[in-house]
């Protein structure tokens, strides 16, 4: 057997790395799942994951994450694409049947009725600015930083509803620096109809990541 040449072996390694990176995103994918919704009609507006690639017409795997649908979150769902959907991205009901279409700002903004909308998760693979937090400094965070970063709008913008969900205890100042805190409970979204442009957070007794969706 004749032996790889140096170029031939790199090549096989950096293959090898990129299977091990798909396995690694299917993996963390599959970790949140709860279990499988059968015959459920979601309503439209209600965000999802896609969790393979969906062609147009083509029936396909997506995880809920909707903030709203507390009941629901995590669990699996059959939805039908209207257009193309990329695998992990985010997408949205909009017909009957669990009928999706990748979420984009005038897809949302045409639902939810605010022209522009912003999203933080706790995975910097999704996320470009991962909002972490400890128990010592505040956090700060501007509404619209991450819609920046993947250039949806050129500048960022002032939310009018915000739902929130820090991984440990929290608490949360609107605007002001000095302000009142309002404290988040760990794993929990809590929806307010405010104006905001920014927040500062810090962990009550352990450092966190606040997960975020903001809609303005």
């Amino acid at each position: 057997m004749r032996p790889l040449a140096t170029g031939e072996l790199m090549e096989l390694r950096a293959k090898m790395a990129r299977e091990a990176r798909k396995v690694a995103e299917m993996l963390r994918a599959l970790a949140p799942f709860k279990g499988h919704l059968r015959d459920v009609e979601l309503p439209v507006g209600t965000f999802l994951r896609a969790l393979e690639e969906i062609e147009e017409g083509k029936r396909g795997r997506a995880v809920i994450t909707d903030p709203v649908l507390e009941f629901a979150r995590g669990y699996t769902v059959e939805v039908m694409a209207v257009k193309y959907v990329k695998r992990y991205a985010e997408c949205v009901v909009v017909d009957v049947g669990n009928r999706v279409i990748e979420a984009s700002p005038v897809v949302v903004g045409y639902i939810y009725g605010y022209p522009r909308y912003d999203v933080a998760t706790d995975d910097p693979n999704i996320t470009p600015v991962v909002i972490e937090y400890d128990t010592r400094d505040w956090t700060r965070y501007e509404i619209g930083t991450n819609a920046v970063k993947k250039r949806q709008y050129p500048t960022t913008f002032e939310a009018q509803k915000l739902y929130l969900n820090p991984t440990t205890d929290a608490y949360v100042i609107f605007n002001d620096r000095y302000g009142l805190p309002d404290k988040l409970d760990a794993e929990v979204w809590s929806s307010y109809e405010l104006r905001v442009r920014e927040l500062w957070v810090k962990g009550v007794s352990a450092p966190g990541v606040l997960r975020l969706r903001a809609f303005g």
